[in-house]
């Protein structure tokens, strides 16, 4: 349910709604694969952890862990496309 209000809040533009919506999506579920990457992704497009700004040196750490999340999720119940973690990994290897 938080998780799709994550994804509603998203498209009604309304991003700390979005970010609080998956933060309870994952506090619900940590290993939630969706609410990880949407929730690292909103972090990357502008906005920082939790309404700081993007240049707030936390959310480039706060993003590489929701991803390493999503990567440990998949490995215990697999979601994600061989394209989809191959992404992942080189965006890890690069933050």
């Amino acid at each position: 349910v938080m998780f799709r209000l994550g994804l509603t809040a998203e498209r009604r533009g309304d991003r700390a709604a979005a970010e609080a919506a998956y933060g309870k999506a994952l506090e619900r579920e940590a290993q939630h694969l969706g609410a990880l990457l949407n929730f690292a992704a909103l972090l990357e497009d502008g906005k920082g952890q939790e309404g700081a700004p993007a240049e707030d040196p936390r959310t480039p750490q706060r993003v590489r862990e929701l991803l390493q999340r999503a990567l440990e999720a998949d490995a215990r119940r697999p979601g994600l496309t061989d394209s989809e973690r191959t992404r992942i990994v080189k965006r890890l290897k690069g933050a």
